[in-house]
Order: C-alpha cells, then structure tokens, then sequence
C-alpha cells in the first residue's frame, strides 16, 4: 500500500510524562489539564488536531493521568445538574467534549523516552501517517493552527514534516534543533537534527516544536531500534530518515509556548486571555491598570 497518498485522519498526543517542572502543582493534578483561558491546555490541543481534518486521536498516557480521560467522557451526573439549574451553556460545552472526537487511551506503562510513547501508539496508527502534537507544547495562531500547517505540507510534500520555529540564541539548547537545505523556504527538506544542541554547534535556529507528520516508515525503524538499544531512538531516526532526504520542515507561523514550565504556561495563560474574544478588553484593562 503507498500510504503517501493517504489522508491524514490520526493524531498521537503522547501525555504520560511525571511534569516535574511543573511540581508541586502537577503531583495530584496532570500539568495537561491546567486551565489556559478556561480551557485545559489537552482541549486546546485536541481540538486543534480536530481543526485539521483529524476524527481519530490516541492519548499515550499513564496510571497518574486517568483525568485526562475523564475529562473527555460522559458525565451524566453533572449534566443533569446543570439541566436542572438551567445552565444551558455549560450543559453543551460539556457535552460536546466526548464527541470532539474517537479518542482511543493507551497506557504507557513506564515513563521512558519520545520514541517509546509513540510506539504504544504504533498498532493505532496502523500503517497510516498520523500527526504528532506533543502535549506540553502550545502554538498561538491569529488565523490557522500549527497542525493544518504541518498537515498541509505534508499534503505537499509526500513525506514526514517537522513543525518549526524560530527561536532566539538563548533557546537553542533547549530544543531539538533542524538544519534545513534551504533556509529562506517555508517548506524546505531537512538537512540533520540536533538534540539540545550549544549554540555554536550549529547555524540554525529552526526549533522542534512538538507538531509532525510521520508516515509509517519512521515507526517501523522505531520498532526496529528499539529491540537493540534501550535508549531514544527518535532522534537517531530523524537522523536516518533526514540523510536519506525522506523528512520536510515546515516553519510555522504562530507563537510557540512550552506549558511544561511556570514561565512558559504564564505566557500562554496571559496571550491566550488577552485573545479571548469574551474576557481579552476586560484582561487588557486590569493588565494597564497594573502596569
């Protein structure tokens, strides 16, 4: 089967991890599930993957994290309440979140790397290209999302797509880092990954952003490597799959915030509010007042 030409309608959204940098506040409650303009940051990313043309998405959790799959279910006894108090708005929001989409929940059963959580969603995904979000990580658009880009290339190009975005001197040893073939292209093949790499190693500043398109093949080669190393394997991949030039990246348009820490969540929670078009003027207003 050339699963090339085939539509993208899986999404894998791996939310196992302990959020240590989100400690004490992510020890009884998942850091997925901390609100962002009324929202759980794992809403804003499911339906972000719904937005894109996604109707099928595979949580790759753990036993710490079973709000995450509460949150998307049924909850009869609350909705009869709020249908007896006439809270009519609430009632739909609620509703609608358990057919947001078919959302499938599969138990990392160790906490270990990248690549491990994505092949406990290897049997979902079927030998179909999914889209990856990470589920840490926000992207802020004024008029599309990170996954309809990343989708779109793909769409494009035939081949795996790596979200990316700028990031500033400082930030470079934070991220993994992608050097392109061309630099002035929206949409250009990959050259090489970095993981976390020191400045000076490297002449791009183009940053994994947690938003991919893999097609089957990288997968498989996780499969493979994982029955002779316990170590991540997912960068040794992208570095295969990039020299043999079968991975694109895709600068993303948006504003990228890493929810995983007190600063980055305090950014999200601030442009988010601002943006929202019910609360942004009132926000605005207290946030002069303030200053």
């Amino acid at each position: 089967m050339d699963c090339t030409i085939m539509p993208i309608t899986k999404c894998i959204i791996p939310v196992a991890g302990y959020g240590t940098r989100m400690l004490p506040a992510s020890k009884a409650v998942p850091k997925e599930l901390f609100p962002i303009a009324g929202k759980p940051i794992i809403q804003h990313l499911v339906e972000e993957a719904v937005g894109a043309g996604i109707t099928d998405i595979c949580l790759i959790t753990s036993r710490q994290k079973r709000a995450i799959e509460d949150h998307f279910d049924r909850n009869p006894e609350l909705e009869s309440a709020l249908e007896r108090d006439g809270k009519m708005t609430y009632l739909e929001q609620i509703r609608s979140l358990s057919s947001l989409a078919n959302i499938t929940v599969i138990r990392q059963t160790e906490m270990r790397w990248t690549g491990d959580a994505l092949l406990h969603g290897r049997g979902f995904a079927a030998g179909e290209p999914v889209l990856v979000i990470y589920g840490d990580q926000l992207i802020f658009h004024e008029s599309t999302t990170a996954s309809i880009e990343v989708v779109s290339a793909y769409a494009q190009c035939q081949m795996s797509v790596v979200g990316v975005i700028s990031v500033a001197d400082e930030q470079v040893s934070r991220y993994g880092i992608v050097e392109t073939l061309d630099i002035d292209e929206k949409i250009a093949p990959v050259a090489r990954f970095l993981e976390k790499p020191k400045p000076h190693e490297t002449p791009s500043r183009l940053a994994n952003v947690g938003r991919f398109v893999l097609t089957p093949d990288v997968l498989d080669r996780l499969a493979e490597l994982a029955e002779t190393t316990e170590n991540e394997t997912f960068p040794i991949v992208w570095t295969e799959l990039a020299n043999a030039g079968r991975f694109t990246a895709c600068t993303l348009s948006g504003r990228d915030y890493d929810t995983g820490n007190i600063l980055g969540y305090f950014e999200a929670c601030l442009d988010y509010a601002l943006a929202d078009p019910e609360y942004g003027d009132a926000c605005r207003e207290r946030l002069h007042a303030r200053l």
